[in-house]
């Protein structure tokens, strides 16, 4: 039952999250069309990778691989011109909405309460995430102004940023076999290009 309603719950967040960072973004239908299809392609890639076993591979840390493309891939549609305005047209009020999912990382203290993650890093991830998502509700508020409150809104988007740099080294060993391809798919799908997003917005909107 745990791996049915955790299968439900990511599922259902990432479809969420992707379909509405398309709906939003102010970009050609051609942009929509290729990072809709590249973001299922790789969520579909990381789902088969999970439930073929790859991320128990420690020499190298194959899991390593998960964290890092991501954030490659964010870097670089940001660094372009038509990337950086795309993200730069997503209010900060959605990214904050989409970020309250984070609370469902609960998932991992039940797996680890039931043997099937170990190690530092299920309670690293989901403590984190779960302050990140129930902080997010009154950043909702004060998104509505954010040259006025960039300082509050940079705070709350600091520890993301510092989870999501962790080494993936320190990660990949304590991945358990027996943790679903679902709990595991999770970590760092849309969350890169979401705080690189409120970063950048809130850099430009701080006084100074």
């Amino acid at each position: 039952m745990l791996d049915f309603i955790d299968t439900v719950v990511t599922a259902g967040l990432i479809v969420f999250i992707v379909s509405s960072l398309l709906v939003f973004m102010e970009a050609s239908r051609g942009m929509k069309l290729a990072l809709g299809a590249a973001l299922g392609l790789w969520t579909g890639f990381a789902a088969a990778a999970a439930a073929a076993g790859w991320l128990t591979i420690g020499q190298p840390p194959v899991v390593g691989i998960f964290v890092a493309v991501p954030l490659i891939a964010a870097a670089l549609f940001a660094g372009s011109a038509g990337g950086r305005r795309a993200l730069m047209s997503l209010p900060l009020p959605l990214i904050a909405g989409l970020n309250i999912g984070r609370v469902f990382a609960v998932m991992f203290l039940v797996l680890a309460a039931q043997g099937r993650l170990s190690g530092p890093f299920p309670y690293s991830a989901a403590l984190g995430d779960i302050i990140t998502g129930l902080a997010a509700i009154p950043m909702l508020r004060l998104m509505q102004d954010e040259q006025a409150n960039a300082g509050a809104i940079q705070a709350w988007n600091a520890p993301a940023l510092g989870r999501r740099l962790a080494p993936a080294g320190l990660r990949g060993p304590w991945l358990d076999r027996h943790a679903t391809p679902a709990v595991v798919v999770r970590a760092d799908r849309a969350g890169a290009a979401l705080d690189d997003h409120a970063r950048h917005r809130v850099g430009k909107a701080a006084p100074g």
